[in-house]
Protein backbone atom coordinates (compact mmCIF):
# COMPACT_ATOMS: atom_id res chain seq x y z
CA UNK A 1 0.00 0.00 0.00
CA UNK A 2 0.88 3.45 -0.28
CA UNK A 3 1.86 6.00 2.59
CA UNK A 4 0.20 9.12 2.67
CA UNK A 5 3.62 10.22 4.65
CA UNK A 6 5.49 8.76 1.80
CA UNK A 7 7.04 4.90 1.36
CA UNK A 8 10.58 3.75 1.57
CA UNK A 9 12.69 0.81 -0.09
CA UNK A 10 10.22 1.57 -3.48
CA UNK A 11 11.61 -0.58 -6.86
CA UNK A 12 10.04 1.34 -10.05
CA UNK A 13 9.84 -2.01 -12.06
CA UNK A 14 7.57 -3.11 -8.84
CA UNK A 15 6.07 -0.21 -7.43
CA UNK A 16 4.00 2.01 -8.96
CA UNK A 17 0.47 4.10 -8.85
CA UNK A 18 -1.85 2.71 -11.68
CA UNK A 19 -3.89 -0.14 -13.35
CA UNK A 20 -2.29 -3.70 -14.25
CA UNK A 21 -5.43 -4.16 -16.51
CA UNK A 22 -6.52 -2.73 -19.48
CA UNK A 23 -8.54 0.13 -17.90
CA UNK A 24 -8.32 3.83 -17.89
CA UNK A 25 -6.53 5.86 -14.65
CA UNK A 26 -8.72 8.75 -13.01
CA UNK A 27 -7.74 10.80 -10.25
CA UNK A 28 -10.34 12.44 -8.05
CA UNK A 29 -10.67 15.79 -6.34
CA UNK A 30 -14.00 16.33 -4.20
CA UNK A 31 -14.84 13.12 -6.06
CA UNK A 32 -15.07 14.75 -9.36
CA UNK A 33 -12.73 13.40 -12.17
CA UNK A 34 -9.13 15.40 -11.57
CA UNK A 35 -7.24 13.21 -14.01
CA UNK A 36 -7.55 11.15 -16.89
CA UNK A 37 -5.07 8.68 -18.76
CA UNK A 38 -7.68 7.34 -21.18
CA UNK A 39 -6.42 4.30 -24.54
CA UNK A 40 -9.48 3.87 -26.47
CA UNK A 41 -9.66 7.41 -27.45
CA UNK A 42 -6.39 9.14 -26.32
CA UNK A 43 -7.41 11.40 -24.04
CA UNK A 44 -5.55 12.54 -21.35
CA UNK A 45 -6.45 15.86 -18.53
CA UNK A 46 -5.21 17.07 -15.46
CA UNK A 47 -6.18 19.26 -12.78
CA UNK A 48 -10.03 20.45 -11.32
CA UNK A 49 -12.51 19.79 -13.78
CA UNK A 50 -10.27 19.36 -16.59
CA UNK A 51 -11.59 17.76 -19.97
CA UNK A 52 -15.85 16.91 -19.91
CA UNK A 53 -16.30 13.59 -18.95
CA UNK A 54 -19.02 13.08 -21.54
CA UNK A 55 -16.94 13.81 -24.10
CA UNK A 56 -17.10 11.55 -27.11
CA UNK A 57 -13.86 13.10 -28.56
CA UNK A 58 -10.93 11.60 -29.42
CA UNK A 59 -6.98 12.90 -29.56
CA UNK A 60 -7.47 15.41 -26.52
CA UNK A 61 -5.05 16.82 -24.02
CA UNK A 62 -6.13 18.67 -21.36
CA UNK A 63 -3.95 20.13 -18.14
CA UNK A 64 -5.05 23.14 -16.03
CA UNK A 65 -7.95 23.89 -14.10
CA UNK A 66 -10.88 24.24 -16.39
CA UNK A 67 -9.14 23.38 -19.57
CA UNK A 68 -11.31 21.89 -22.45
CA UNK A 69 -14.59 21.94 -19.39
CA UNK A 70 -17.25 21.73 -22.28
CA UNK A 71 -15.12 19.97 -25.05
CA UNK A 72 -17.21 17.73 -27.72
CA UNK A 73 -14.93 17.83 -30.01
CA UNK A 74 -11.08 16.01 -31.31
CA UNK A 75 -7.70 16.89 -31.46
CA UNK A 76 -7.35 19.94 -29.15
CA UNK A 77 -4.88 20.66 -26.94
CA UNK A 78 -5.15 22.91 -23.68
CA UNK A 79 -2.34 23.78 -21.73
CA UNK A 80 -3.39 26.47 -18.70
CA UNK A 81 -5.95 27.47 -16.47
CA UNK A 82 -9.43 27.97 -18.08
CA UNK A 83 -7.30 27.73 -21.87
CA UNK A 84 -10.12 26.38 -24.47
CA UNK A 85 -12.78 26.63 -21.33
CA UNK A 86 -15.84 26.83 -23.46
CA UNK A 87 -14.85 25.02 -26.27
CA UNK A 88 -17.35 22.18 -27.55
CA UNK A 89 -17.28 21.61 -31.06
CA UNK A 90 -14.43 23.45 -32.44
CA UNK A 91 -11.42 20.80 -33.57
CA UNK A 92 -7.94 20.91 -33.80
CA UNK A 93 -7.31 24.27 -31.69
CA UNK A 94 -3.82 24.55 -29.59
CA UNK A 95 -3.71 26.89 -26.40
CA UNK A 96 -0.91 27.59 -24.11
CA UNK A 97 -1.57 29.73 -21.52
CA UNK A 98 -4.26 30.73 -18.89
CA UNK A 99 -7.42 31.76 -20.74
CA UNK A 100 -6.06 31.40 -24.16
CA UNK A 101 -9.02 30.53 -26.48
CA UNK A 102 -10.97 30.64 -23.25
CA UNK A 103 -14.18 31.85 -25.04
CA UNK A 104 -14.06 29.46 -28.01
CA UNK A 105 -16.94 27.56 -28.95
CA UNK A 106 -16.57 26.47 -32.85
CA UNK A 107 -13.80 27.93 -34.16
CA UNK A 108 -11.14 25.46 -35.46
CA UNK A 109 -7.21 25.12 -36.15
CA UNK A 110 -6.14 28.03 -34.23
CA UNK A 111 -3.02 28.28 -32.06
CA UNK A 112 -3.23 30.65 -29.23
CA UNK A 113 0.21 30.92 -26.99
CA UNK A 114 -0.06 33.44 -24.29
CA UNK A 115 -1.75 34.95 -21.44
CA UNK A 116 -5.82 35.95 -22.74
CA UNK A 117 -4.14 34.96 -26.00
CA UNK A 118 -7.38 34.91 -28.40
CA UNK A 119 -9.69 34.92 -25.33
CA UNK A 120 -12.43 36.16 -27.01
CA UNK A 121 -12.69 33.94 -30.22
CA UNK A 122 -15.32 32.38 -30.22
CA UNK A 123 -16.04 31.25 -33.75
CA UNK A 124 -12.79 31.99 -35.94
CA UNK A 125 -10.39 29.62 -37.78
CA UNK A 126 -7.22 29.23 -38.64
CA UNK A 127 -5.77 31.88 -36.72
CA UNK A 128 -2.14 32.04 -34.89
CA UNK A 129 -1.59 34.10 -31.78
CA UNK A 130 1.90 34.07 -30.26
CA UNK A 131 1.79 36.29 -27.04
CA UNK A 132 0.24 37.60 -24.24
CA UNK A 133 -3.38 39.17 -25.51
CA UNK A 134 -2.56 38.68 -29.03
CA UNK A 135 -5.51 38.62 -30.79
CA UNK A 136 -7.54 39.49 -27.88
CA UNK A 137 -11.11 40.44 -29.29
CA UNK A 138 -10.51 38.68 -32.85
CA UNK A 139 -13.41 36.57 -34.12
CA UNK A 140 -12.08 36.39 -37.45
CA UNK A 141 -10.45 34.19 -40.21
CA UNK A 142 -6.55 34.08 -41.11
CA UNK A 143 -4.93 36.50 -39.05
CA UNK A 144 -1.36 35.82 -37.87
CA UNK A 145 -0.33 37.64 -34.70
CA UNK A 146 2.92 37.87 -33.23
CA UNK A 147 4.14 39.78 -30.32
CA UNK A 148 2.16 40.92 -27.13
CA UNK A 149 -1.37 43.21 -27.85
CA UNK A 150 -0.08 42.67 -31.43
CA UNK A 151 -4.12 42.94 -33.41
CA UNK A 152 -5.55 43.06 -29.86
CA UNK A 153 -8.69 44.92 -31.14
CA UNK A 154 -9.01 42.67 -34.56
CA UNK A 155 -12.84 41.52 -34.32
CA UNK A 156 -13.78 40.32 -37.69
CA UNK A 157 -10.91 41.27 -39.85
CA UNK A 158 -9.43 38.90 -42.02
CA UNK A 159 -6.01 37.79 -43.36
CA UNK A 160 -4.22 40.10 -41.62
CA UNK A 161 -0.32 39.42 -40.38
CA UNK A 162 1.02 41.52 -37.46
CA UNK A 163 4.29 41.04 -36.09
CA UNK A 164 5.43 43.33 -32.99
CA UNK A 165 4.55 44.24 -29.91
CA UNK A 166 1.48 45.89 -29.97
CA UNK A 167 1.99 46.25 -34.15
CA UNK A 168 -2.04 46.99 -35.79
CA UNK A 169 -3.35 47.07 -32.00
CA UNK A 170 -6.52 49.06 -32.97
CA UNK A 171 -7.56 47.41 -36.17
CA UNK A 172 -10.95 46.01 -35.79
CA UNK A 173 -12.49 45.48 -39.21
CA UNK A 174 -9.66 45.86 -41.57
CA UNK A 175 -8.35 42.66 -43.38
CA UNK A 176 -5.47 42.15 -45.61
CA UNK A 177 -3.22 44.09 -43.56
CA UNK A 178 0.69 43.40 -43.09
CA UNK A 179 2.05 45.09 -39.80
CA UNK A 180 5.81 44.19 -39.00
CA UNK A 181 7.69 45.85 -36.18
CA UNK A 182 6.81 47.86 -32.72
CA UNK A 183 3.64 49.67 -32.68
CA UNK A 184 3.06 49.67 -36.76
CA UNK A 185 -0.13 50.82 -38.07
CA UNK A 186 -1.46 52.08 -34.71
CA UNK A 187 -3.56 54.33 -36.62
CA UNK A 188 -5.49 52.06 -38.99
CA UNK A 189 -8.91 50.75 -37.85
CA UNK A 190 -11.06 49.46 -40.74
CA UNK A 191 -8.49 50.06 -43.40
CA UNK A 192 -7.67 47.01 -46.10
CA UNK A 193 -4.32 45.88 -47.66
CA UNK A 194 -2.03 48.15 -46.23
CA UNK A 195 1.97 47.08 -45.73
CA UNK A 196 3.72 48.80 -42.72
CA UNK A 197 7.13 48.34 -42.05
CA UNK A 198 9.43 49.47 -39.35
CA UNK A 199 9.18 50.94 -35.66
CA UNK A 200 5.86 52.87 -35.43
CA UNK A 201 5.50 53.22 -39.09
CA UNK A 202 2.01 54.34 -40.10
CA UNK A 203 0.83 55.31 -36.88
CA UNK A 204 -0.93 57.90 -38.35
CA UNK A 205 -2.42 56.64 -41.27
CA UNK A 206 -6.12 55.60 -41.20
CA UNK A 207 -6.58 54.45 -44.95
CA UNK A 208 -6.57 51.27 -47.66
CA UNK A 209 -3.74 50.25 -49.76
CA UNK A 210 -0.71 52.22 -48.49
CA UNK A 211 2.73 51.15 -48.26
CA UNK A 212 4.97 52.73 -45.71
CA UNK A 213 8.54 51.67 -44.58
CA UNK A 214 10.17 53.63 -41.74
CA UNK A 215 11.67 54.01 -38.57
CA UNK A 216 9.40 55.84 -36.28
CA UNK A 217 8.15 58.27 -38.66
CA UNK A 218 4.03 57.82 -38.62
CA UNK A 219 2.89 60.19 -41.59
CA UNK A 220 3.26 60.15 -45.29
CA UNK A 221 5.54 62.88 -45.65
CA UNK A 222 8.07 62.09 -43.00
CA UNK A 223 8.05 58.34 -43.74
CA UNK A 224 11.30 57.31 -45.64
CA UNK A 225 9.29 55.03 -48.41
CA UNK A 226 5.74 55.72 -49.31
CA UNK A 227 3.66 54.01 -51.50
CA UNK A 228 -0.07 53.47 -52.69
CA UNK A 229 -1.11 50.64 -54.43
CA UNK A 230 -4.31 51.14 -55.86
CA UNK A 231 -2.37 53.99 -57.71
CA UNK A 232 0.29 52.51 -58.52
CA UNK A 233 2.20 55.35 -56.43
CA UNK A 234 6.14 55.06 -54.85
CA UNK A 235 7.55 57.57 -53.49
CA UNK A 236 10.87 58.55 -51.68
CA UNK A 237 11.43 61.06 -49.15
CA UNK A 238 14.28 60.68 -48.35
CA UNK A 239 17.83 60.80 -51.18
CA UNK A 240 18.37 58.12 -53.12
CA UNK A 241 21.59 56.97 -54.59
CA UNK A 242 22.44 54.17 -56.62
CA UNK A 243 25.71 52.96 -57.25
CA UNK A 244 26.91 49.72 -59.56
CA UNK A 245 30.38 48.30 -58.02
CA UNK A 246 31.04 47.22 -61.71
CA UNK A 247 32.51 49.77 -63.73
CA UNK A 248 30.77 48.19 -66.67
CA UNK A 249 27.53 48.39 -65.34
CA UNK A 250 24.69 51.74 -65.33
CA UNK A 251 24.30 52.84 -62.21
CA UNK A 252 20.75 53.91 -63.39
CA UNK A 253 18.91 52.71 -66.22
CA UNK A 254 15.02 53.36 -67.02
CA UNK A 255 13.38 51.92 -70.02
CA UNK A 256 10.41 52.76 -71.34
CA UNK A 257 8.35 49.96 -73.18
CA UNK A 258 5.21 50.67 -75.33
CA UNK A 259 3.76 49.12 -78.23
CA UNK A 260 4.79 50.12 -81.34
CA UNK A 261 3.65 53.41 -82.31
CA UNK A 262 1.19 53.76 -79.41
CA UNK A 263 1.80 56.41 -76.51
CA UNK A 264 5.36 56.95 -78.74
CA UNK A 265 5.78 60.18 -76.79
CA UNK A 266 5.67 59.27 -73.50
CA UNK A 267 8.55 60.10 -71.33
CA UNK A 268 11.04 57.35 -69.78
CA UNK A 269 11.94 59.95 -67.02
CA UNK A 270 9.73 63.10 -66.32
CA UNK A 271 10.43 66.36 -63.76
CA UNK A 272 8.70 68.57 -62.35
CA UNK A 273 8.74 71.62 -59.98
CA UNK A 274 5.43 71.75 -58.40
CA UNK A 275 6.49 75.01 -56.68
CA UNK A 276 7.27 77.77 -59.27
CA UNK A 277 8.43 77.98 -62.49
CA UNK A 278 11.76 76.55 -62.23
CA UNK A 279 13.97 73.43 -63.10
CA UNK A 280 12.21 69.83 -62.13
CA UNK A 281 15.40 67.82 -62.79
CA UNK A 282 18.89 69.67 -61.90
CA UNK A 283 21.66 67.70 -62.77
CA UNK A 284 25.47 68.62 -62.44
CA UNK A 285 28.69 67.15 -63.85
CA UNK A 286 31.71 66.25 -62.02
CA UNK A 287 35.14 65.88 -63.24
CA UNK A 288 34.64 68.02 -67.06
CA UNK A 289 32.28 65.90 -68.35
CA UNK A 290 28.19 66.18 -68.77
CA UNK A 291 25.83 65.75 -66.22
CA UNK A 292 23.40 64.34 -68.60
CA UNK A 293 24.11 62.83 -72.17
CA UNK A 294 20.86 62.17 -74.35
CA UNK A 295 21.06 60.10 -77.58
CA UNK A 296 18.45 60.06 -80.06
CA UNK A 297 17.89 57.07 -82.18
CA UNK A 298 15.60 56.87 -85.86
CA UNK A 299 13.87 59.25 -87.88
CA UNK A 300 12.78 61.70 -84.39
CA UNK A 301 13.76 64.71 -83.21
CA UNK A 302 16.63 65.10 -80.49
CA UNK A 303 15.53 67.48 -77.26
CA UNK A 304 17.92 69.17 -74.94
Amino acid sequence: DWNTKGNAGTDTSKNFIGTTDDVDLVFKRNNLRAGLINQSNSNTSWGANALNPASAGFFNTAIGGNALSLNNASGNTATGAFALESNVNGTENTAIGAFALESNVTGTENTAIGNTAMINNKAGSNNTANGSQALRYNDGLNNTAMGWASLYTNSTGNNNTAIGANSLPNNSLGSDNTAIGYNTGSGIINGIGNVLIGNNAGGAEQGSNKLYISNSATDNNSTLIYGEFDNKLLRSNGRMEINSDNILNDGLRVIKNYVVATNKNLVAVYGENAVDDNWGIGVMGKGGRVGVQGMSQGAGNSLT
